[in-house]
């Protein structure tokens, strides 16, 4: 065994004269790890919220969209949608027309966006199961059109979802003009009952309103157009690998996005929380680390028969160091592992019984348990962390109390 390390296992395990060494040694060892254990629920805690919000847009939202790259609109007649749907994992290829609209209800108007989308949406997206009030009907067997309400919009304009509702009128500017005047004069406009509300998040919620692409191709005078075009991948494919493929089909002339992509700012925002997080926690493991500082200071100041006896037994300058830098960096290692075994356990019994809950909507996609998700990178990120601050709070003290040394090799 190596001698230095040896030699620091035993002055830490064993009993010490003088007993506020033990104390502060214990203090130091329970602080990496409280910090330690605090990172690890941090962050999974914060993953737990990045992973509901993706679950929760993916209900709404499609693995990939696919946009132009210039210009509003695509030419479905010219998109090689044959191509796209022969490859090996395409589960759906759905059309999109969405666009900016105003709403009128009774007395009430209300500026929103209007998604068009065809028969198949529903099933293939999911957005049928998010029904809070009424039911998911865009057509019904008459042919009649219908709009699937964001629980914001329904509550802001004030309807109930029914067929003996009152209808929502949807206007939208005629094309290729710029007159201004009355609704009726310078906009298309359809009325459509409502048939049921969804809740999914409140930016959605707030401002969403489906309805049938046709009805909504009719508005904007569109017929082979479409304002995008939404990718749906099965679940046993690799939604990376076949946004790959898509894009050595479709070139320069679209841009392609998963759902981290499409909703760029918010993933972001949560990453860069993350990050702070993360800092915040590794500077309070800084001062946490101090009391390591006076733990091998005073270590250094009991044990100074036994270094005279180490260094006439030939044990050099260097020696002295690797052992209280082993004794530091003991305590570091100790503390970090219980510490990453502490929070991982919490994390798994979160996870498992739910201990912290939330008092939510019954209505809201949000779980009703505070949400975590264990990541081993995150693991990783907090040990090479605790060991770099911790060695170089050990390095500092040990190279400061080094001059003590001399008082040795006289």
């Amino acid at each position: 065994m190596n001698f230095p390390f040896f030699v620091a296992k035993r002055y830490l395990i064993s009993k010490k004269s003088l007993n506020i060494i033990n104390v502060i040694s214990g203090i130091a060892l329970v602080g990496v790890a409280i910090v330690s254990a605090a990172m690890i629920i941090v962050l999974s805690a914060m993953n737990g919220i990045v992973n509901t919000l993706s679950n929760q847009y993916s209900a709404f939202d499609s693995d990939l969209l696919i946009t132009p790259s210039q210009g509003k609109t695509i030419n479905y007649s010219d998109f090689p949608k044959e191509k796209i749907l022969a490859l090996d994992g395409v589960e759906s290829l759905q059309q999109v027309v969405s666009e900016d609209a105003l709403f009128k209800f009774k007395d009430r108007q209300l500026i929103g966006r209007v998604k068009g989308v065809g028969p198949r949406y529903g099933k293939v997206s999911g957005i049928d199961t998010l029904v809070i009030d009424g039911r998911y009907l865009l057509k019904d067997d008459e042919g009649r059109g219908f709009l699937y309400v964001g629980a914001g919009m329904a509550a802001n304009l004030g309807l109930s979802p029914g067929f003996t509702s009152p209808p929502v009128s949807i206007y939208l500017p005629k094309r290729g003009t710029d007159q201004i005047g009355s609704l009726n004069n310078a906009f298309n406009y359809r009325s459509l009952r409502p048939s049921g509300v969804f809740s999914i998040s409140s930016d959605i919620d707030n401002n969403m309103i489906v309805a049938p692409i046709s009805d909504v191709k009719s508005l904007l005078d569109y017929k082979n157009e479409d304002t995008s075009i939404e990718i749906f991948v099965k679940p046993s494919a690799s939604v990376s690998r076949v946004k790959s493929k898509i894009k050595e089909i479709l070139g320069q002339k679209y841009l392609i996005r998963d759902i981290l992509e499409q909703h760029e700012l918010e993933y972001k925002v949560f990453k860069s929380e993350k990050l702070f997080a993360f800092i915040i926690l590794s500077f309070i493991l800084l001062v946490a680390s101090f009391n390591i500082t006076g733990a091998l200071m005073m270590l250094i100041i009991e044990k100074q028969d036994d270094l005279r006896v180490l260094f006439s037994l030939g044990a050099q300058k260097k020696i002295l160091r690797r052992i209280f830098l082993f004794e530091g960096m003991t305590i570091v290692v100790v503390g970090c592992m219980l510490g990453l075994v502490l929070g991982s356990l919490l994390v798994f019994l979160q996870k498992t019984f739910g201990l912290i809950s939330l008092d939510n909507d019954p209505a809201s996609y949000f779980p009703n348990a505070y949400p975590v998700a264990f990541l081993w990178s995150d693991v990783l990120m907090i040990v090479l962390s605790v060991i770099v601050i911790g060695f170089i709070c050990t390095l500092i003290s040990v190279l400061r109390v080094s001059g003590r040394f001399q008082f040795y090799v006289k």
